[in-house]
């Protein structure tokens, strides 16, 4: 599973610290990490740059306040995101009530020592790896597991789901795609009212549609396109860089 990692600030030394400790910690783990950097300018944008794929987001308090608080209250009251963690770092140790609003995950306190970063993080993972690692489901009477990691796509049609997986070919259980959004990790998005995918299954990215590795061809309907174009200009940085 790839961990992906959201931080907000300015600081080159906040951004390379926060990037070399959470660099180290995933060093003894197994799965990879990924990271999305934004500038404080661009939290007044934050519902532009949030795809809703990230597990965990850092917010440095000290740069922009009103912004980080505005950005918590969207993420979880407006866009109802209660799975991402929200780590907020600040120098000031008395930490203002107005947080425990937004639910923050922890508080650290700059300048940020890696042991308390690596304490931190070893408690979010091990939660995390509990949560995500098996998405269960109920068919019939009985109480069954898949592992995320083998699950390509949700398809949904009459309060029936279809899961595409690579254990066979597809899995049928009651239920709709929005009972199951709140359970999955970050690899998954919503394409459409009727898909949701495994980002780490798509073989090809169009403007407007996907190619599943199984060759199911999947369109982006409007309502979801601004998190899918976030996913798909990442795509295009990564293979321009790789030219």
């Amino acid at each position: 599973m790839t961990y992906r990692v959201g931080i907000c600030a300015t600081s080159e030394v906040v951004i390379s610290g926060i990037k070399s400790s959470v660099e180290n910690f995933f060093e003894n783990v197994d799965d990879k990490v990924e990271f999305r950097i934004w500038s404080k300018e661009a939290v007044g944008r934050f519902d532009e740059w949030y795809a809703g794929n990230l597990n965990l987001i850092f917010f440095d308090l000290d740069e922009n306040e009103i912004g980080t608080m505005l950005c918590g209250r969207l993420l979880r009251e407006e866009l109802e995101d209660h799975k991402t963690h929200f780590v907020v770092l600040s120098a000031n140790l008395h930490v203002k009530t107005e947080l425990f609003r937004i639910h923050p995950y922890d508080c650290l306190i700059k300048p940020i020592q890696e042991s308390e970063m690596h304490q931190m993080l070893n408690s979010l993972y091990l939660k995390d790896a509990m949560d995500l690692r098996m998405f269960w489901y109920k068919k019939k009477q009985n109480i069954c597991a898949v592992p995320f990691s083998c699950i390509q796509f949700w398809e949904s049609k009459q309060h029936c789901l279809k899961m595409q997986t690579t254990l066979e070919d597809t899995i049928e259980f009651s239920g709709k795609l929005s009972d199951i959004t709140e359970r999955l990790p970050g690899n998954f998005v919503r394409l459409s009212q009727s898909y949701i995918v495994n980002i780490d299954y798509i073989h090809e990215y169009g403007k407007r549609k996907v190619i599943m590795k199984d060759g199911t061809e999947i369109s982006v309907t409007k309502p979801y396109r601004t998190a899918y174009n976030i996913l798909y200009d990442d795509v295009k940085q990564k293979v321009g860089k790789c030219r």
